[in-house]
């Protein structure tokens, strides 16, 4: 069975979340992969963050608790916009004898949203305004918002919910991501690569999302399904170098949730995305 568009994957999850309880590995069928695009950037309060800026174009700045407020110093050529919950940073152009002279000054920018104050260095450079600065949460207000969104959801509906976030890039500010890009020596034939692991805080779920590729040249093509991957390097809690170092230590710790593949016929050049849920001590603990 193939699907041909988003929303029709989305669907489908949703279904089977209803067919099964996602203890046993779930299903997700589709041959789309997400567009590619730089990914917006997340800071969090009371840390000074450098952060490449446009000198060309506007950059925004994005406040989920309502209309932020910018400090800064005007006199190092810098206005700032406002309209609703997001600040729109702009250095300004200075044009002499009809040559245009770009700003390479780094500038402070101190942010007040909500009850936190962020703090960035911005490095104007020439590059496309293309990334959203995301102004994040702190720790408790991430645990209470996601506990408020999510108090009355099923539970196979948090983690299909949880899958959709991931697979369509589009996930909460109130979740935590943490980039990895380290190959896991998993199986023989094919290379595994967690790219990201995704933490919703106060839930006890949390999401790891791997990428994989044929690396036989021997191998076309192979037929894959979810019990493939009920490993329990790739439920790992911590570090695959800590999991093998106490393989029965992390092994009482691990509690799978769910696995979900977007792609079932892998081909020799073809990426595969594999989404694994583990259950948190959050959760165990309840």
């Amino acid at each position: 069975m193939h699907i041909n568009n988003r929303k029709s994957f989305i669907t489908n999850v949703f279904m089977i979340a209803l067919l099964a309880i996602m203890i046993v590995p779930g299903v997700i069928y589709a041959n789309e992969s997400v567009a590619n695009g730089l990914a917006d950037i997340f800071v969090v309060p009371e840390l000074t963050t450098m952060i490449d800026m446009s000198n060309t174009d506007i950059n925004r700045l994005f406040c989920y608790s309502g209309p932020p407020e910018v400090i800064y110093s005007k006199e190092k050529g810098v206005k700032v916009r406002y309209k609703g919950k997001n600040a729109f940073v702009k250095f300004m152009i200075k044009s002499e004898h009809g040559k245009l002279t770009y700003s390479d000054t780094p500038t402070e920018l101190h942010i007040i949203c909500g009850k936190d104050v962020y703090s960035i260095i911005a490095v104007p450079k020439k590059i496309p305004s293309k990334r959203t600065i995301r102004l994040s949460t702190g720790q408790k207000e991430k645990v209470a918002r996601n506990r408020a969104a999510m108090k009355e959801i099923p539970f196979e509906k948090k983690i299909m919910n949880l899958i959709r976030y991931s697979y369509t890039d589009e996930i909460p500010d109130s979740f935590t991501v943490r980039k990895v890009g380290s190959y896991e020596h998993v199986f023989k034939d094919i290379s595994i690569n967690l790219v990201r692991v995704v933490d919703v805080d106060g839930i006890g779920l949390s999401l790891r999302e791997y990428k994989m590729m044929i690396n036989n040249n021997d191998i076309k093509e192979l037929q894959l399904k979810e019990s493939d991957f009920m490993k329990y390097e790739l439920f790992c809690p911590v570090a695959l170098s800590e999991c093998n170092d106490n393989p029965k230590s992390v092994k009482s710790k691990i509690k799978p949730a769910a696995i979900s593949l977007d792609k079932h016929n892998l081909k020799k050049g073809e990426i595969a995305r594999l989404f694994v849920v583990v259950l948190t001590k959050e959760i165990n603990n309840e």
